[in-house]
């Protein structure tokens, strides 16, 4: 999984399988090395913020097998209609919950006729907040699913 975020014109990417963080910009002419490399630094230090937290503006699903691109909007939440992000520390892993919606969604290809591979498609769904109770039901799903508890038999795996 790779996160991508514009901040202070700066692009930061994280990458979880190759454990690597890059920024990508330029020097503004009015500053010094050193304000260049503290803008570096803050923006880098909020990338990784949102990152450990599961809190990102967009979620973006690609399938590069049939050229779809899912926009989920995310603003800043772990939970949306279509999907959930499960952050936990102990496994330290990011986990995703998709929604059987979001996976034939993520899985269509918007086109009348056959397709051809010089078409893509693109969904975008804007924010969508989750009740509360539905959000515990996918917590518990997340812990559950992504995370090996290691409390007493038959303990639910709930973070403290």
């Amino acid at each position: 999984m790779c996160a991508t975020m514009v901040r202070d014109d700066l692009l930061c990417l994280i990458n979880n399988q190759t454990n690597s963080n890059k920024l990508v910009g330029w020097a503004r002419p009015s500053h010094s090395p050193e304000e260049t490399n503290a803008r570096g630094d803050a923006a880098l230090k909020t990338c990784l913020a949102a990152w450990d937290s599961g809190t990102f503006d967009y979620f973006i699903s690609i399938n590069s097998a049939k050229h779809i691109v899912t926009i989920v909007e995310m603003r800043g939440n772990q939970h949306h209609a279509l999907v959930s992000l499960h952050v936990s520390h102990i496994a330290e892993r990011l986990g995703i919950v998709w929604t059987m919606e979001l996976i034939a969604r993520a899985n269509t290809i918007a086109l009348d006729g056959e397709p051809d591979s010089g078409h893509m498609t693109v969904n975008f769904f804007p924010f969508q907040e989750l009740s509360t109770e539905e959000q515990f039901e996918r917590e518990q799903f997340g812990w559950e699913g992504f995370v090996e508890w290691n409390g007493e038999p038959g303990e639910k795996g709930i973070a403290q």
